[in-house]
């Protein structure tokens, strides 16, 4: 063989080990992005039973492994497509709704519209308030689907949230009965049994809740909350307690266990109610608790400075700014009164309890002529409220035993 042959050869070599040096590095790309692929999906389908709610999906970690797989095959569209809804759960997770999207849009663009999109896209347009988006969107994916979890559960939960607990009722059955060990599904059947005011079936589906998620505290909250109002005190005492030993630190809880030990005459109340108010510092719910706690014990003062303190977290709530005038005229300070009652009526103009507080107030400070046309207000908005004209009638009173003294003065 000539030398010339010889070096034709090596080149030929060279270039077919290069070649399969090629092959070997693209087929090795392209099963990583494959299997960085599959990790996602298997990470967006984690069952319901581990993943609840559409947001509580591994999104973040799909994320990564789809960031993995656009780094091994670029502009592949399936994979652009799932990124960008992984993207947008992420998104969804952390509340931004403009951002989740935009990557939703991105994601239909590259994906069409696949039953998880279409879910995620729904959770979203539930997030924003609009519900017609959202029921339209998961009875779409219903209709393909009927055994889909996922969009059954959301339906309930926009079903619940449009106020429609029969509908509601009618997908939970089904997900209760095609999941029978799902918590979650139990818990809002049983929230919706609880609008229907089926408080038997609502209990049992609660307790159910309960037993199969050892650890969540919400149930036995939401039971103890539907016993509470129901005037069931002790037994609610006792689910608020149970929430309590799975979570020390659910302000709900602490607020519920302090309204049921109030009820109680349990001086451990107001207790429960300064922790929950610490533990929830924008909610204006546990102090206000507080300051009826402390009216009833007789210390109106203190109550005044509790819901002073409540009103700085949250003020846009008329109760507030009438018991706060309540508290002031049961501790002698009508002029402080007015402008609370007067805040209360400019929030809920209708609320005739802040009409009848004005009208007390303005008696107390002899300002007749006001006090007159304040308590016919009150009184026009709530015929059955005996306060109005019995104010009215001392009112009366007062005005004649003036009229009285100055004729006999002169």
């Amino acid at each position: 063989m000539s030398r010339r042959t010889r070096v034709l050869g090596v080149c030929v070599a060279s270039v077919g080990l290069a070649a399969a040096v090629a092959v070997f590095v693209h087929l090795r790309a392209e099963n990583g992005a494959d299997d960085a692929i599959a990790r996602a999906e298997a990470l967006l389908a984690t069952p319901i039973e581990r993943a609840p709610e559409v947001d509580r999906l591994p999104a973040a970690s799909a994320v990564a492994a789809l960031e993995e797989a656009r780094a091994l095959r670029p502009d592949h569209v399936r994979t652009e497509g799932l990124y960008h809804l992984a993207r947008s759960l992420v998104d969804l997770q952390r509340g931004d709704l403009i951002l989740a999207d935009g990557e939703a849009t991105s994601a239909r663009h590259r994906l069409g519209e696949t039953p998880l999109l279409q879910i995620v896209r729904a959770a979203i347009a539930f997030a924003r308030t609009d519900a017609r988006t959202a029921s339209d969107l998961l009875a779409k994916v219903l209709r393909r689907d009927p055994r889909n979890a996922r969009a059954r559960s959301l339906a309930a939960d926009v079903e619940l949230g449009r106020r429609a607990p029969v509908l509601a009722l009618e997908h939970l059955d089904v997900l209760v009965r095609e999941h029978p060990t799902l918590a979650s599904a139990h818990h809002r059947r049983g929230l919706a049994l609880l609008a229907l005011d089926r408080l038997p079936d609502a209990e049992l589906a609660l307790r159910r809740a309960a037993r199969l998620d050892g650890r969540s505290a919400a149930p036995w909250i939401d039971l103890g909350q539907a016993l509470r109002q129901r005037g069931r005190t002790e037994d609610a005492l006792a689910a608020f307690d149970i929430a309590l030993r799975r979570d020390a630190q659910d302000p709900e809880a602490l607020l519920g266990r302090g309204l049921c030990r109030a009820a109680l005459g349990d001086e451990n109340a107001a207790a429960d109610f300064r922790r929950a108010a610490a533990l929830a510092p924008n909610d204006a719910e546990p102090l206000l608790a507080l300051g009826d706690l402390q009216v009833g014990l007789g210390d109106p003062h203190a109550a005044v400075r509790t819901y002073r303190d409540a009103i700085a977290r949250e003020s846009a709530d008329a109760a507030s700014w009438l018991k706060l005038g309540n508290a002031l005229v049961r501790a002698g300070r009508e002029a402080e009164a007015e402008p609370a009652y007067r805040e209360a009526i400019q929030r809920a103009p209708d609320l005739a309890a802040s009409w009848n507080g004005l009208g007390a107030a303005l008696v107390a400070l002899e300002r007749a002529d006001e006090a007159r046309q304040v308590l016919q207000r009150a009184a026009t908005l709530d015929p059955s409220d005996p306060n109005p004209p019995a104010l009215l009638a001392l009112l009366g009173d007062r005005i004649d035993a003036r009229n009285s003294a100055t004729s006999r003065r002169f």
